[in-house]
């Protein structure tokens, strides 16, 4: 006589998800001698809706000799949006060298961060941006990294992002990045 199995007598664990991610963006700044590269992804996600949407930002400045491009990774837009007002606004009250526009950039991620953050009972939850800042100055081209409320400059190249771990091993590899 053939008989069925017995019926396990406790559930199988359920597996668990990877959890979702916040920032997705992919972006790579490289300073060159004679100039700044910036790239990034072109898939914005919202929800489970997808779309193309070109990820490279020029600030719009008063000065015709400053120019600065961005691209940024956040798990807000809505700071990060009012983040790049802040900082467009500072930067247009510049002269225009390199050493006072960065000293606008800091003081505006800085000031920005810390007035809403106050707003936040504790660490958790609050939004966070990183932005990877071609700058062409009167006296500099630069590349900056903000990642709030940090400002830094870049000697060679940086990464945002997810894909940030295995970009900056490949960079090092390539003796793109120190």
């Amino acid at each position: 006589m053939i008989s069925a199995r017995p019926l396990p007598t406790e559930a199988k664990p359920k597996p668990e998800r990877v959890p979702k991610r916040k920032l997705v963006t992919i972006a790579a700044g490289i300073l060159c001698s004679d100039g700044i590269v910036l790239c990034a992804d072109s898939e914005e996600t919202l929800g489970t809706f997808k779309r193309h949407r070109p990820k490279l930002v020029e600030l719009q400045l008063v000065n015709p000799d400053l120019k600065a491009v961005v691209v940024g990774s956040t798990d807000d837009a809505a700071f990060m949006d009012a983040l790049l007002e802040k900082i467009s606004e500072a930067v247009d009250r510049t002269d225009g060298t390199r050493a006072s526009t960065k000293q606008a950039i800091e003081d505006s991620v800085e000031g920005y961060s810390r007035q809403l953050w106050s707003l936040y009972p504790t660490v958790d939850g609050r939004p966070t941006t990183d932005l990877l800042i071609g700058l062409k100055t009167v006296d500099d081209l630069s590349l900056i990294a903000v990642q709030t409320p940090i400002v830094r400059d870049v000697v060679t190249c940086e990464f945002i992002g997810w894909g940030y771990e295995l970009a900056s091993y490949k960079g090092k590899q390539l003796l793109l990045c120190e």
